[in-house]
């Protein structure tokens, strides 16, 4: 149906227009999953249709994202990034090109308390608001840090590098050693805690909540 943009007098000029449909702003996050989604395809050569088969993502989904008129969930990503043998991280961050985004410790950004006796360091690129965010977490003898609860639709997942950390989330308390994970919903008080005598390292991935997490 053709939609008019303005009428005509009787002497057949346009008097007026009507005005123009102000063009959708394009979502940041979905135009740098559009754009490595398309490199990586190409990269694997895979046809949009071989992809769809082969993640179980409809066809019609995957050309919306590869346009950027979608945002995929977590676990369309999920099945995308399986076939195509990459992490989330890799659809999520910005790209050069080459599917290679080199981040020097020097520039990372940290943020240090007051004792400085914790640091948290951002291994994620600063560029946009990231959907998943990458941190390392170092934390001197006996040294705490406490977080008072985030957005309700953010989880976390953290896994110990180095040492100890005693984690209490809700009053409830969690001790977790070197190679020890855990998951939870980042809305909840949590606080975190280095028991021993030496410096316990942890990293942290903050991404949205699944909506059927205990």
């Amino acid at each position: 149906m053709n939609i008019p943009t303005g009428f005509l007098d009787s002497s057949g000029s346009v008097p007026f227009s009507l005005p123009k449909r102000e063009q959708q702003n394009n979502d940041p996050i979905a135009e740098r999953i559009s754009q490595n989604l398309r490199r990586l395809r190409d990269k694997h050569q895979l046809s949009v249709d071989a992809l769809a088969q082969a993640s179980g993502v409809r066809r019609a989904l995957i050309a919306q994202i590869e346009s950027g008129r979608s945002q995929p969930s977590i676990k369309v990503l999920c099945k995308v990034a399986s076939v195509l043998k990459v992490s989330i991280a890799e659809l999520l961050v910005p790209s050069d090109g080459h599917g290679v985004l080199l981040l020097p410790a020097q520039h990372s950004k940290r943020e240090i308390n007051a004792a400085g006796t914790v640091v948290h360091r951002a291994l994620h690129p600063e560029q946009g608001e990231p959907l998943v965010a990458f941190f390392e977490l170092r934390l001197s003898p006996h040294a705490e840090a406490h977080a008072p609860g985030h957005d309700p639709c953010v989880q976390k997942h953290l896994v110990v590098a180095q040492g100890s950390l005693e984690l209490n989330i809700n009053e409830e308390h969690f001790v977790l050693q070197a190679g020890d994970s855990i998951l939870f919903r980042a809305e909840q008080p949590h606080s975190y805690r280095n028991p021993l005598d030496s410096e316990a390292v942890a990293y942290l991935v903050t991404s949205p909540a699944h909506e059927r997490m205990a």
